[in-house]
């Protein structure tokens, strides 16, 4: 996503009022910017106040803003657990959601309503695989284990839950257990 239609959908979308406050007061805009979302993102890309927000960073915030700056494309969640590692409790046996939360949290708080940071969410449709008996189950998410993935699984009614990022490795865990499991994936 570009960054007018990134600045756009957060000014418009994922910004609550109180955010925006908070964004005008560290950046010293214009207090006409609580207003008006438009005068909103016209100010947050000048330079005004950037140097208050930013003298207000630790050393690592700093460094953390300059390797996303290098990198020169948009990271999601995961590049900030580096910055937030104490936030983080890692991904086994966690969704996604309770992996992160914290670590969002922490961005929002310490780099979001600096008006240092644009962001979006990103909406993500979830698929879930079901398997037909126990033994199949406890194959696959073995498997999965092995090839060092983890997912959201349910044993007791045989599910795994996933989203279509993860559908390339489901895919070849399946596949390496086609001779013991012929499976076919159905869309419900």
């Amino acid at each position: 996503m570009d960054k007018d239609k990134m600045l756009n959908q957060m000014c418009e979308s994922e910004l609550k009022q109180v955010d925006i406050k908070v964004i005008c007061k560290q950046r010293d805009l214009p207090p006409s910017c609580l207003q008006s979302r438009t005068l909103l993102r016209h100010h947050f890309l000048t330079d005004t106040g950037l140097e208050k927000a930013v003298a207000a960073l630790d050393q690592r915030q700093i460094l953390c803003l300059h390797l996303l700056n290098a990198a020169g494309r948009e990271e999601d969640i995961e590049f900030f657990t580096r910055l937030y590692k104490k936030d983080h409790p890692g991904s086994y046996h966690h969704t996604f959601t309770q992996q992160y939360k914290t670590v969002f949290s922490k961005v929002k708080t310490e780099l979001i309503r600096k008006g240092l940071l644009l962001f979006t969410l990103k909406r993500t449709v979830h698929l879930i695989l079901e398997f037909p008996d126990t033994a199949m189950f406890e194959a696959f998410t073995h498997a999965l284990l092995d090839k060092g993935h983890a997912m959201d699984t349910n044993k007791q009614a045989r599910t795994v839950s996933y989203s279509q990022k993860d559908e390339t490795i489901i895919k070849d865990v399946l596949n390496s257990l086609k001779k013991k499991f012929p499976a076919v994936i159905k869309n419900a």
